[in-house]
């Protein structure tokens, strides 16, 4: 233990003080939130282990033991979602998820799916200007307003020590506590990705490599091209209630006016801060600082924050003028399990926040985005939202409602930087950028969804819901069924 204690304090000291910001490996709460959701007493989860693929939660919801070997572990889960909607849209959704390995010392798992979409309205516009489906990325086919696409995600793991896990695969990271994360949100495609997290008492340190693609923007009319990105994450359980966390992250094109770099040598050291080694380089890569915190109170209550930071210059700030370059987004919100003392009624209030050319660079190629959609919030940047979530469990039923109030400055004659694969440089104002400043939209969506539990032990629902976009006066209906996957709310992740 105590080897273990004098190499963590080691590994830390060396990149704290080299560095302030360092990416979660647990999502802290987000399990016990995804838990929440589809399982009763959830909360107790939020100490969900990192390496932890052999879950009896799981495993007596739908998943099928296909090995009774002790020290191996084999599971299969196959699913099925059919959801259709009175605007004559619809999501069928097949597959199977997989868990396989040895005990925690080393396995694979991940899911294997297949779409067919026919979008809605939103959704068709965003896949004729940019090609990619949200969420998922390039489809396989898209034929008469049907939309076809196969998924694979997985991810492989490696327990070496019981302080240091290794872990690579094709998919998605999430960094935050809240519904949203403005450091790296799962509600972009997937990607390939190489993950190290060491954990010692109450220090867990992780280091992320990702690699991204984006394929031929129209109105840049740039060619596929890669870019990369690595991300230093560190949270430090000060206290039993509460935890605080810092983030940085770098992005940088293999091939740009230095000439071709590729994978960046001096980015992947763990130990190193990435501003100075940018400013050493002479390079002009894309680098972004985050901070965040998470108190928890009561029986089940928790508090938390965000801060980003792209650019910021004090003196600019002070004036309020508006300039451009101060760069930043926050987040705050408030989730609790046991609202008014009720078990399992489940609330949360989100505010996030952004100011204009948050992300953005000089090229889509070095902004903070994948495939055409943000990494991070999905509205990009310019933007004000506020958002409520009730969810209750009650028997076999569960009462689900979305709310979500959104405000975004939108470029009208002027870049007003709220598209961030619009470079900055383009038709941009110096100053009077200020929050939502341009052609202010307004939209409001509610929703209010009902499952109800047909069979727990294959996790089968029946669900129904409303959709509702007060603004537009636009109103649907939708129903379906979902057997053997934790719902995944297609129509809500906006």
């Amino acid at each position: 233990m105590m080897k273990h204690l004098i190499f963590t304090l080691l590994y830390v000291y060396m990149t704290t003080f080299s560095q302030i910001a360092l990416l979660n490996n647990k999502n802290f709460l987000k399990y016990a939130d995804e838990y929440n959701i589809y399982y009763k007493d959830s909360y107790k989860l939020n100490k969900h282990t990192f390496v932890n693929m052999h879950n009896e939660s799981l495993i007596n919801n739908g998943w099928y033991n296909l090995t009774n070997d002790s020290n191996y572990f084999l599971f299969l889960n196959p699913f099925l979602t059919i959801d259709y909607c009175s605007d004559n849209s619809f999501i069928n959704n097949t597959g199977f998820h997989y868990k396989a390995g040895k005990s925690n010392k080393y396995g694979i798992s991940g899911t294997v799916s297949t779409f067919l979409i026919k979008p809605t309205k939103f959704q068709t516009k965003l896949i004729d200007s940019t090609n990619i489906l949200p969420y998922t990325g390039i489809f396989s086919s898209y034929k008469n307003n049907l939309l076809y696409s196969i998924n694979p995600e997985f991810t492989v793991y490696f327990k070496l020590y019981p302080f240091l896990h290794i872990e690579g695969g094709y998919g998605h990271q999430f960094v935050g506590d809240g519904y949203r994360s403005l450091f790296l949100s799962n509600q972009g495609c997937l990607y390939p990705y190489i993950k190290g997290t060491t954990k010692t008492w109450r220090i867990e340190y992780s280091i992320l490599y990702s690699f991204f693609n984006e394929p031929k923007f129209k109105f840049f009319n740039e060619k596929f091209s890669k870019k990369y990105s690595t991300c230093h994450y560190v949270n430090f359980e000060l206290t039993k209630h509460l935890n605080l966390n810092a983030f940085e992250t770098v992005i940088w094109q293999p091939i740009d006016s230095i000439g071709k770099r590729g994978i960046e040598i001096n980015y992947i050291n763990p130990f190193i801060f990435f501003r100075p080694v940018e400013w050493a380089l002479g390079s002009p890569d894309n680098v972004l600082l985050g901070f965040g915190l998470t108190h928890k109170f009561f029986k089940a209550s928790y508090l938390y924050l965000q801060i980003l930071v792209d650019e910021f210059y004090l003196k600019e700030f002070k004036t309020k003028k508006g300039w451009w370059g101060n760069k930043y987004a926050f987040q705050f919100g408030y989730k609790c399990y046991n609202t008014f003392n009720i078990d399992n009624f489940y609330t949360l209030v989100e505010t996030n926040v952004c100011m204009p050319f948050t992300y953005s660079h000089s090229t889509y190629l070095k902004n903070w985005g994948n495939n055409h959609y943000p990494l991070a919030h999905p509205m990009g940047s310019n933007f004000l939202e506020v958002i409520l979530v009730l969810q209750y469990p009650f028997s076999n039923f569960i009462f689900t409602t979305f709310s979500f109030l959104q405000y975004q400055g939108k470029t009208d004659s002027i870049n007003r930087g709220d598209n961030i694969y619009v470079s900055y440089n383009y038709k941009r104002n110096d100053y009077g950028n200020f929050l939502l400043s341009g052609n202010l939209q307004k939209n409001i969506y509610l929703y209010f969804d009902i499952y109800y539990l047909l069979s727990k032990k294959y996790l089968v629902y029946l669900f129904a819901g409303t959709n509702a976009t007060i603004n537009n006066k636009n109103f649907f209906i939708y129903c379906g069924i979902s057997k053997g996957q934790r719902l995944t709310f297609f129509r809500n992740n906006l």
